[in-house]
Formats: structure tokens, C-alpha cells, sequence
């Protein structure tokens, strides 16, 4: 734990210590972490990208069909080949190589760019009730990829697949149907078709239910099911539930004992896995010697990691760290550096940051010479311009 006297230096300066983010952003949010891909195929469709066994590769023990052998130049890098032997194959009405070839298309992979010819091929595999190709077309649709964006249409796809019991399709519209990207707007049966694709091992359907039961979106806020849903996402490896875990850990709620050792943990793997947010808690932990001895040399490794990927309150934190040459060399150029960044981050509707922040630009001008403050805006350019 921080002395008394920095903790008072600290909240003069900033009006509170370090700053720990335990927001959970929900998918749809313009700020979520990592999006869904728009290319995203159902787990039973993807083992037809897997590598063809050394006997089938070299046609060793029979003559390979022109899928096979497009599925072989793709693995080794061959898009052009690939697209060349997946065409044959999809005039032959393989479905499969019909939505490869798609794929190539609409990646622009071993062929120019063309949504239209991508549509194409996934319409004919989906008019086969092909799960992958009606995902791709519905994808296309809900995102204007070559065509209007048209919802409905959309969830028309999504349905089909979904019906053929992809876990995927039914997450995706379980998101349409409670976000209201369908009229009108059904959040019951949204949050029913994610609870069918969370218990099929759906990851994002499960951090989705997780945000909506901590944050009572359409519900009564129910902590204890917000962690059962992050826990399923989180067993799979997903950082931003290990995160979220941790955070509600950490502060300790209704339903949810307090304990800051264990929320540690969550954050050190999701913070391993390169999760801004749960680096910077990692940092704030560190800096107060909560759940963990306090280590300013730790924090501001974490608050750096975190920084380098442009989060604002890792920013804020790493340069009030540089200010008071705490856990690093006192240095009034990075300090300025960071705060000044952190700055251009922060939106409008975090005035109280900004205007913080510009106070603590101003008190460390006082105490800048005119190379070190010339040093200190050229590097905000530097930063700026990269990033």
C-alpha cells in the first residue's frame, strides 16, 4: 500500500488515486474488445480447412478430386492454385469448395476482391443447405458487404442455419433480437437463443449473457449469473471474461464475495493474453498492494503494456507513475507524454479526465524547461501520427 503522503499527492493532482477499469463493454458497443469475424464459419464446417493427410497431399493412394487438391494449395499458401482447383470443384456442385471459393473471393485471396462473385458461389451452397454459406450470406447482409444492408434478410439466413443447429447462427441472432437489429425489437427470445448457444460452448454468446446480468441490460442485475455465463466463456480462454471475473472479484458485489487474490489471477491471464483493461488493473493493483504486495516496479510494466495499446487510463496511470518517479526514473517529458495522449483518447463525455489532466500538463510545464517541453510535444506528434 502507497504511503499516506503520495496517496495525498496523488488525489490533489487527479482527485482520486489510480483509476481501475472494471467496465465490461458489450458486444455492439463501438469500443468492444476484439469483434466477431465477419467470416466466422460454424465449428462443424471447419474441418474442411484441415490439412489433407501426406498420402492424400502427395496422391500417393489415389487420385485426389479437384477439391481436395484446392484445399491442399490453400494449406500451403497457394491461393491462386487453390482458387483455380475450387472452381472446378464448385461447377461440380461441391459445396464445400463452392464456399472455399467464396471465401478466397470475398478475402480477395488468390483472386481479385469481388463480394459479388463470393455471393454468388455461398448462394449456391446455401440453396443446399449448406450451415457455413447461409452464416456468409447472412453476414454480407447485416454488415453491407456488397449488397444494402438488409436485417432481415440477415436474420432470414441466420435462422436457416440456425435450424440446422449451428450454435453460431444462433448466437448471432440471439445479438439481432436483443440489440433491436430485428423489428421489433425481442429481448426474451434474444437472450433464449444465447442461452442455447452459450451451453453449446458459444463464447461470445456467453460474454454477451455475462454483460447483460452485471449490467442489467433488459433484466434484474444478478451477479452470481453474471459470472456463471463469464465462466463459460472464460474456460475457454476468453480474456475480456477473465477480465470481468476478476473485476467483480475485486470490488466484491451482491452475490459475489469480495476476494482480491483470486480476482489477481483472473487478471494475470487475461493480462498475459494482452487485454488492456486487465493490465492497467493489474497496474492499480500493484500501485496500492491490493490482492497482491505492492510492486511499483510491476505496475508500471502493466501499465505500460496496457499503454502501448493506446488504453487512456493505463496512459493516465503510466504518466503519474513518470511524474513522481514512482517504480521509474522521475521523468517530466514522458510524464508529459503520456498525459497528453491519454488526452486525445478520452471522449467528450469524460470532461472531469480532460480537464484533470490538462490541470496536471499545466503544473508540469511550470517545472519543464523550453527543450524538454519542445522534446515532449515532438514525441506526442511521433505517437500520434503511428498510432
Amino acid at each position: 500500500m502507497l504511503n499516506r503522503k503520495i496517496q495525498r499527492l496523488f488525489r490533489n493532482n487527479l482527485g482520486t488515486l489510480f483509476l481501475l477499469s472494471t467496465t465490461v463493454t458489450f458486444l455492439g458497443c463501438a469500443n468492444r474488445p476484439e469483434p466477431l469475424s465477419e467470416h466466422q464459419k460454424p465449428n462443424n464446417q471447419q474441418s474442411f480447412k484441415a490439412p489433407l493427410s501426406a498420402a492424400v497431399a502427395k496422391h500417393k493412394q489415389y487420385k485426389a478430386t479437384p477439391a481436395e487438391m484446392g484445399r491442399d494449395a490453400e494449406v500451403n499458401g497457394n491461393l491462386s492454385e487453390a482458387a483455380r482447383w475450387y472452381t472446378e470443384a464448385a461447377k461440380d456442385n461441391d459445396t464445400e469448395a463452392q464456399v472455399a471459393l467464396g471465401d478466397l473471393y470475398f478475402k480477395g485471396k488468390g483472386v481479385r476482391q469481388n463480394y459479388q462473385e463470393a455471393l454468388k458461389w455461398y448462394t449456391l451452397a446455401a440453396s443446399q443447405n449448406n450451415a457455413a454459406a447461409q452464416i456468409n450470406i447472412a453476414e454480407m447482409y447485416l454488415n453491407g458487404n456488397g449488397v444494402a444492408q438488409a436485417p432481415k434478410k440477415a436474420e432470414t439466413y441466420f435462422i436457416l442455419a440456425a435450424d440446422q443447429g449451428s450454435s453460431y447462427a444462433k448466437s448471432r441472432l440471439g445479438m439481432m433480437y436483443f440489440n433491436g437489429q430485428t423489428t421489433p425489437k425481442d429481448s426474451e427470445k434474444g437472450i433464449n437463443l444465447l442461452s442455447e448457444a452459450a451451453q453449446a460452448g458459444e463464447i461470445n454468446a456467453a460474454y454477451k449473457l455475462g454483460d447483460i446480468y452485471r449490467l442489467g441490460l433488459e433484466v434484474k442485475v444478478d451477479t452470481a449469473q453474471a459470472i456463471r455465463w463469464y465462466r463459460i466463456a472464460a474456460e475457454q480462454g476468453d480474456a475480456r471474461a477473465e477480465h470481468a471475473i476478476g473485476s467483480l472479484l475485486f470490488s466484491g458485489s451482491s452475490g459475489v464475495t469480495k476476494n482480491q487474490s483470486e480476482a489477481i489471477e483472473w487478471f494475470l491471464r487475461a493480462g498475459q493474453k494482452g487485454l488492456a483493461d486487465a493490465q492497467n488493473s493489474l497496474g492499480v493493483a500493484y500501485t496500492e498492494g491490493d490482492g497482491v504486495a505492492a510492486n511499483l516496479t510491476e505496475a508500471v510494466k502493466w501499465y505500460d503494456a496496457a499503454a502501448q495499446q493506446n488504453h487512456a487510463m493505463a496512459q493516465t496511470n503510466l504518466a503519474t507513475m513518470y511524474r513522481y518517479g514512482l517504480g521509474v526514473p522521475r521523468d517530466f517529458v514522458k510524464a508529459y507524454k503520456w498525459y497528453a495522449v491519454a488526452n486525445k483518447r478520452f471522449s467528450t463525455a469524460d470532461i472531469g479526465m480532460q480537464v484533470a489532466i490538462e490541470t496536471s500538463i499545466q503544473t508540469l510545464v511550470e517545472s519543464m524547461n523550453p527543450s524538454q517541453i519542445q522534446q515532449a510535444t515532438n514525441q506526442v506528434a511521433d505517437w500520434l501520427d503511428t498510432h
